[in-house]
């Protein structure tokens, strides 16, 4: 097959049910308009498929992006869904990855399919590494490498991609754009990832979007002449780190092209970085509403725990990582991944009975002294006569409100809204 599976399906817990399959190249370069066939069942009662796609197929985005919402909320039964890259005449080029959505589940499943075989050297020095469009040659665009030593982590170009002037599929038809990729160490699209567009005396950043993308428009005064050996005036590289460099790209005497740049974070001198650890666990006695947030120097997610109060990240790199949840804070810190291992972080809220959440909110206010030798206070006892000790408080117990207040004999509460079913509980 052409493209085969680089690893098991990873899991996040999430609020709905979604699928995300990224085929690349063999470089790590996502293959856009990738033609991919989906399909579901049959569910596990034997009748028929539960889902039948009604196109052909679904094309990959310009990332190499295939994303497919199964379910929104929790999924009423056990389910399997299918996907498989085909070619144009529907031929398989992978085989089928399952995408298993267990009942309850909400879960969004990451595969990533890669090619087989690596990419032709390109002209010049290019490495075996690098898919370089030998048409950049004759437009004069070169590459700058950059200057890192061995085990220091850089932004390889991996792509490099000319289109000429045309209205073909493979043209620039009309566009006159440099567009940016950047690929985290496992080849996924990096969002937020600041890049450069460089020109004599100024320069321009973009934050990438979606799948990892932007791009520069080139104007009038970019033109280039490789006749004359006058290349064009435009370069671009990766903010953050050490990064090769394109440069020399411009409009060749004012025809409209395009080029196309991807760069992968990489380690000089090794393989990319491994991100496959995970960090898993449950949350129990929760309020809704409950976020766990992972943070590392490098990393900062969330998570909604599912209706169990399961909660995932995966795919993480080598790091120490920190779990914190709402209002409880830092629950465990120090946990150290290797890219491969797994960690589990258990949490549970104390549990507490209504009367208990009474009195913890009643004894933080300082109740006034009462003298139970004088007469007035027998005789208020005598007659059955409450005395406040302190001003009316707020509580909150499961996440729903009530009012209190601290009498000389006991502490009285009742819950917002249902005022006819005042209760009172006795001092300790």
């Amino acid at each position: 097959m052409k493209f085969k599976l680089t690893a098991p399906p990873s899991l996040e817990v999430h609020a709905e049910n979604i699928i995300f399959l990224f085929v690349r190249d063999a470089n790590g370069a996502g293959v856009a308009g990738a033609h991919v066939k989906v399909w579901a069942g049959p569910p596990p009662t034997g009748q028929p498929p539960y889902f039948v796609d009604d196109v052909p197929f679904r094309a990959t985005s310009s990332s190499g992006k295939l994303e497919y919402t199964t379910l929104n909320g929790a999924m009423p039964d056990s389910r399997d869904y299918w996907t498989q890259v085909i070619d144009a005449s529907g031929a398989a080029l992978s085989d089928p990855v399952q995408f298993h959505f267990p009942k309850g589940s909400t879960l969004w499943i990451t595969a990533i399919l890669q090619g087989t075989e690596a990419s032709a050297p390109g002209g010049g020095n290019v490495t075996i590494n690098l898919d370089w469009d030998p048409r950049l040659d004759a437009q004069l665009v070169t590459r700058e490498l950059a200057t890192v030593a061995a085990g220091q982590a850089y932004w390889k170009l991996i792509r490099a991609k000319f289109l000429p002037e045309g209205n073909g599929a493979e043209d620039a038809q009309g566009r006159v754009n440099i567009y940016y990729t950047t690929l985290n160490e496992n080849g996924q699209p990096i969002v937020g990832q600041r890049v450069w567009n460089e020109w004599p005396g100024d320069r321009a950043s973009k934050l990438t979007e979606d799948g990892g993308t932007t791009n520069f428009n080139m104007t009038t005064d970019s033109t280039s002449d490789p006749t004359a050996g006058r290349p064009g005036p435009h370069s671009g590289y990766v903010d953050g780190l050490p990064s090769d460099k394109v440069k020399g790209m411009g409009l060749p005497l004012h025809r409209h092209v395009c080029y196309e740049l991807t760069w992968r974070k990489t380690i000089h001198g090794g393989a990319p970085v491994v991100a496959n650890s995970s960090i898993t666990g449950k949350i129990s006695n929760a309020l809704p509403g409950t976020q766990v947030a992972l943070v590392s120097d490098t990393l900062n997610k969330t998570a909604t725990p599912d209706g169990t109060g399961e909660y995932g990240f995966t795919q993480l790199p080598a790091g120490t990582y920190s779990i914190s949840i709402t209002n409880a804070g830092v629950v465990k810190s120090g946990i150290a991944l290797d890219g491969n291992n797994t960690a589990r972080v258990d949490f549970a809220f104390p549990t507490q009975s209504l009367e208990g959440a009474i009195l913890s909110h009643a004894q933080q206010f300082r109740w006034m002294p009462i003298n139970d030798q004088a007469a007035l206070y027998r005789f208020a006892q005598q007659n059955n006569l409450g005395y406040p000790q302190t001003d009316e408080f707020d509580a909150t117990f499961n996440g729903e409100a009530y009012v209190g207040q601290v009498y000389n004999l006991g502490i009285v509460y009742v819950k917002k809204g249902d005022w006819g079913n005042i209760k009172w509980l006795k001092k300790p």
